[in-house]
């Protein structure tokens, strides 16, 4: 295909990858990790992702757990119920506390790499 002509589509393709091939490519490899992760361990009932990490918690476990707090979201959206029954009184006291127990722990010198977690409390 040369620059600057139609993709067949109704689109104009300008050169480079064809569209999709990064998603297939990134699929395969995928594919091809999750397949080697999950394989067994001959005389033992554990996958090589588990024994990966197991080496990893026991020997660097700074960078295990950079490594799982980099695969948490920064933001997580709890819904539940149970303020729905709650009165404005109630919800005050649950938000003071909760602001109060996040002060706190901010305030402690431990964190993970320098990096601060924030509590989102959507109240509907």
């Amino acid at each position: 295909m040369k620059f600057g002509s139609s993709d067949g589509k109704g689109g104009v393709h300008k050169g480079g990858r064809a569209p999709g091939s990064r998603n297939r490519l990134f699929a395969q490899v995928f594919e091809d990790v999750l397949s080697h992760w999950n394989e067994p361990i001959e005389g033992r009932n554990i996958s090589k992702g588990m024994a990966a990490l197991e080496v990893m918690r026991k020997e660097r476990p700074s960078e295990y757990v950079k490594t799982v707090v980099s695969l948490l979201p920064k933001e997580l959206l709890l819904s539940d119920s149970t303020t729905a029954d709650l009165s404005d009184e109630q919800i005050d006291t649950l938000l003071a506390t909760l602001r109060k127990e996040v002060l706190e722990h901010a305030a402690q010198p431990e964190s993970v790499h320098g990096q601060r977690f924030f509590l989102v409390v959507v109240v509907r």
